[in-house]
């Protein structure tokens, strides 16, 4: 897929903003909205990213969708619609529904999560229509009022603050280990484009600093992405030139 693509680019600064985001808050639902044109579609064609296989809360935002009136809706996996729209190569959902490998590999189940909402155009073109979804969304999902603090969990690695940042043309990136770990370091533009990697293997427990040089890029902004078989961590750095 192009690096244009938000939907199904992995290494997309939106793909690695909704896995962060993913980790830290527990219970986030996701919510992807797209445009169809598809006649074999209904107004609203809804999947849990995982194949024919649907969740709960679609099919309850359908019924309130069909009890609005004046729109159609069909849920991926409830037998009412052959469109084919799915969802199954989404890489947020992927994500979200537990794939450790949202590029290569789809999920298996759906967690109830993540929604995948195709639109027919006149749904898009007239807000009293999409307003409907609107309200069967707000119907469905409970409003955040309040954020519990989380406790703190031991980290069994962590990417420290690169120094300094901003920078030009060099800085430090550290990480360290709790345990020893297959990891990759790897240095991303805005756009989502693989720059660098910083180091990739198998490394021992302990602090490991790596020198990054700069000299022959554009100046902005990058993204640090340190990943391990668990978890990944990101660190925004910035190139002054």
């Amino acid at each position: 897929y192009r690096v244009s693509d938000m939907a199904h680019f992995e290494n997309a600064l939106f793909q690695l903003f909704h896995e962060v985001v993913t980790v830290r808050v527990n219970q986030l639902y996701s919510i992807n909205l797209h445009g169809h044109a598809q006649s074999s579609c209904p107004n609203f064609f809804m999947s849990s990213g995982v194949g024919n296989t649907p969740t709960q809360i679609l099919l309850d935002i359908k019924a309130h969708l069909l009890n609005s009136g004046g729109v159609t809706a069909s849920v991926a996996g409830d037998g009412t619609s052959s469109c084919s729209l799915t969802g199954g190569t989404n890489t947020q959902g992927r994500f979200t529904n537990g794939s450790s490998n949202p590029c290569n590999q789809a999920a298996t189940t759906p967690n109830g999560y993540f929604m995948h909402i195709e639109q027919s155009r006149n749904i898009r073109d007239n807000y009293s229509l999409y307003s409907k979804l609107i309200a069967a969304l707000n119907a469905n999902i409970q409003p955040v009022t309040a954020i519990a603090p989380q406790p703190v969990q031991p980290e069994t690695f962590g990417l420290f603050s690169a120094y300094p940042n901003p920078f030009n043309p060099t800085t430090t990136l550290v990480f360290s280990l709790e345990t020893s770990a297959e990891i990759s370091l790897k240095i991303f533009d805005n756009l989502g484009r693989e720059v660098q990697t910083v180091a990739a293997g198998q490394f021992a427990p302990g602090e490991h600093a790596f020198i990054v040089n700069a000299a022959n890029w554009s100046g902005g902004s990058y993204f640090a992405q340190l990943r391990s078989a668990t978890g990944q961590q990101v660190l925004p750095l910035f190139l002054t030139k």
